[in-house]
């Protein structure tokens, strides 16, 4: 590289890094799976859960301020697929990409140009490697599938579930009570669990999520309205009805939804 270019390049990269993006926490967001294809169908996806994927996925790890839904795309830092090639398998299997007509490593893709590059200026996080390689870690601690499991919270096509007993379920086992959001399933009037949001400090430690007030969805929205309304019984204003909802097994057969 020439001198000139060796310093126009390592001048572009501190001012890149040098760049602090404002929040307060982490939230580590899973789906659950069946969720995803209905709400996925009901926004025109093909959806698919690949082979692989066998209990809840990582949604993202979402650099938050309180009292807000970002902040995002807070640096211009390419995502380069290469970057996380060594790891790519595992996150094809915890953080899985289930919209069959997407290329496989766009929600990645997304993931990191609006968080990712929020989430820069901590060490644990400050490349695009790092920060993949941190979301696999969280998850291998907390879990959704594995918590739920140890309190006899399983997947079923009839059972009905309420938030508290997520919530609990989880509190018991990691100290801090997680949100919980559901979806409504246009086609059969159910509702269904969808995502386990879990705050974390910026040493990913969990922590209390009643400062944060994020209720704003970050991808698929979901209007209470169209069910019975939101339920009371939640700390972090739930949007689950009050009735409960159901937590679908994984259907055997992977073919393509919608």
């Amino acid at each position: 590289m020439f001198p000139a270019m060796k310093t126009l390049f390592l001048f572009a990269l501190c001012f890149t890094l040098s760049q602090s993006a404002d929040w307060d926490i982490f939230t580590f967001t899973q789906e659950w799976p069946t969720t995803v294809c209905v709400q996925g169908e009901q926004e025109h996806h093909k959806c698919v859960i690949p082979d692989g994927v066998s209990t809840w996925s990582i949604h993202g790890l979402w650099p938050t301020k309180y009292g807000t839904e970002g902040p995002t795309e807070c640096r211009q830092v390419p995502f380069d697929a290469n970057v996380i090639k060594n790891i790519t398998s595992e996150l094809s299997k915890f953080w899985a990409n289930m919209y069959a007509d997407t290329s496989d490593t766009s929600f990645w893709e997304h993931e990191w140009t609006k968080h990712g590059t929020c989430a820069m200026d901590l060490p644990a996080t400050a490349t695009e490697y790092l920060y993949f390689r941190k979301a696999l870690d969280v998850m291998k601690g907390l879990d959704a599938t594995i918590l739920l499991n140890n309190k006899n919270i399983m997947p079923s096509d009839t059972k009905v579930y309420n938030v508290s007993q997520l919530e609990t379920a989880i509190q018991d086992q990691i100290g801090v009570v997680p949100r919980i959001e559901c979806a409504y399933d246009q086609k059969t009037r159910k509702h269904l669990v969808y995502e386990v949001e879990i705050c974390l400090s910026k040493t990913f430690k969990p922590i209390s999520c009643d400062q944060s007030k994020r209720y704003v969805r970050h991808h698929h929205h979901y209007n209470p309205n169209e069910s019975n309304g939101s339920s009371g019984s939640s700390k972090y204003n739930s949007n689950c009805p009050h009735d409960g909802f159901l937590y679908p097994p994984i259907p055997k057969s992977r073919d393509i939804i919608g």
